[in-house]
């Protein structure tokens, strides 16, 4: 419950942080500015602090009117101890922005796999900068293959 929350509150705040200033071009989005950071805080029903997550745009490349960086992660737990990090890419072409569907994976699962051979493979999901109630939205995949690496079984 804790995580899909997470990774609720993740999605709907790098939606806000992306609205555009201007609906056809890729200025003005927050995740596609050189060093620009923001942080989330998790709190329970008691307004104690649960975690917190740092993010950090960096290497933001220009190619035209596409505009790509990456993003890095820091996630804390409530004892303020890095629980985990990484890494994923962000777009724009066009004033429509994407991120890599691998970043919606949930770091804490990955530590079930640790012994096995993993592979993933995903597509980008796409956000036009006109959202309208009924939209039809261009599918995204996520794919992982886990392999043991003991009996080989996928």
């Amino acid at each position: 419950m804790k995580n899909q929350f997470l990774l609720i509150t993740t999605v709907l705040l790098w939606v806000l942080l992306t609205t555009p200033a201007h609906a056809q071009d890729c200025n003005g989005y927050m995740l596609l500015t050189e060093n620009a950071e923001y942080e989330i805080l998790n709190y329970n029903q008691r307004n104690k602090l649960t975690g917190r997550m740092l993010y950090k745009v960096t290497d933001v490349r220009r190619d035209g009117n596409k505009l790509e960086a990456t993003v890095h992660t820091q996630m804390y737990d409530e004892k303020g101890k890095m629980a985990n990090e990484g890494s994923y890419q962000v777009g724009c072409e066009s004033g429509s922005i994407w991120i890599d569907m691998r970043s919606l994976m949930n770091p804490d699962m990955m530590e079930a796999y640790k012994n096995m051979e993993v592979k993933m493979e995903g597509d980008h999901m796409d956000y036009p900068a006109s959202l309208s109630p009924g939209q039809q939205l261009k599918d995204g995949s996520f794919t992982i293959n886990v392999i043991d690496k003991g009996s080989g079984r996928t």
